[in-house]
């Protein structure tokens, strides 16, 4: 069976009729802005009852970290290896690497493994420059497969003062 389309007449009549759609948008717009600044509001309300109860519980940690750190330093020769498993936990030390280059060397260093063949060491990003590529002619974009399709869509714009939320 054959799809039909489907004509339907638009629901706002007359220009008039668009215009206090547009009013009643701004208003909507208007609206949501106010939910989105008491949203804030509580947000931020909720973020400072955190931080005043989340604060002591934060410097207990810190402190029993610092005491657990200091009995096992105190200990070492005690561990099993270089951990020791606890009942509810496990202390130790491992091993961790850092690589450490200054900034201001970098460039360096990438020249320097370039130099040495090494480019597998050195990340390079590829992407497309779309804005340069539709200031290209149609011939260039034709043989990589691309074109720039072009539309008219639909926009609009509210002006004038702020409405009166009823």
């Amino acid at each position: 069976m054959a799809r039909k389309k489907v004509d339907s007449e638009p629901v706002l009549r007359d220009w008039t009729a668009v215009d206090a759609a547009l009013r009643d948008l701004k208003e909507c717009q208007y609206a949501l802005t106010e939910l989105g600044v008491e949203l804030d509001r509580r947000i931020d309300g909720l973020k400072d009852d955190y931080n005043k109860n989340a604060q002591p519980l934060q410097n207990r940690i810190k402190r029993l970290e610092g005491d657990v750190k200091e009995y096992v330093d105190a200990h070492r020769a005690e561990l099993d290896g270089k951990s020791r498993t606890l009942v509810f936990g496990k202390v130790g030390y491992r091993a961790s690497s850092k690589l450490m280059l200054a900034p201001a060397k970098v460039t360096e260093a990438i020249a320097a493994l370039k130099a040495l063949g090494r480019k597998e060491l050195v990340k390079t990003t590829e992407t497309l420059d779309r804005e340069a590529l539709k200031k290209e002619p149609p011939a260039l974009l034709e043989s990589i497969g691309a074109y720039i399709r072009t539309r008219d869509e639909f926009y609009y714009d509210i002006s004038g003062e702020q409405p009166e939320v009823q």
